[in-house]
């Protein structure tokens, strides 16, 4: 499976596609591992006050808790369909983990 000379990445990529998705879910698994070994909740992060504007700004839409573990500010805009393509994930996001709120930025 070694990359002919002269070949682009791309290229390697198009003929063994499935390597292409085993490399994504590897970089998304060791991110998840990333993620779950960051700071204890003794070390947590203290939010500026643009971050807390942002994320209580009573003028952007919301979905969950407003005391979620974990908060996704979603820039989109409402008229773009590839943008409305996300919404699956996210609604599957927030179905499997109920601490998760999506704020709706546009």
């Amino acid at each position: 499976m070694a990359q002919a000379p002269g070949e682009t990445p791309g290229g390697w990529l198009s003929r063994h596609p499935k390597a292409g998705l085993a490399a994504a879910i590897a970089l998304g698994l060791m991110v998840t591992v990333a993620l779950r070994v960051g700071p204890s909740p003794a070390q947590g992060l203290t939010p500026t006050p643009v971050v807390l504007a942002v994320l209580n700004d009573p003028g952007s839409p919301a979905l969950g808790d407003p005391s979620a573990d974990v908060t996704i500010v979603l820039f989109t805009d409402y008229q773009c369909p590839i943008c409305r393509g996300t919404d699956g994930a996210l609604e599957a996001a927030r179905r499997a983990d109920p601490h998760v709120r999506v704020v709706y930025k546009d």
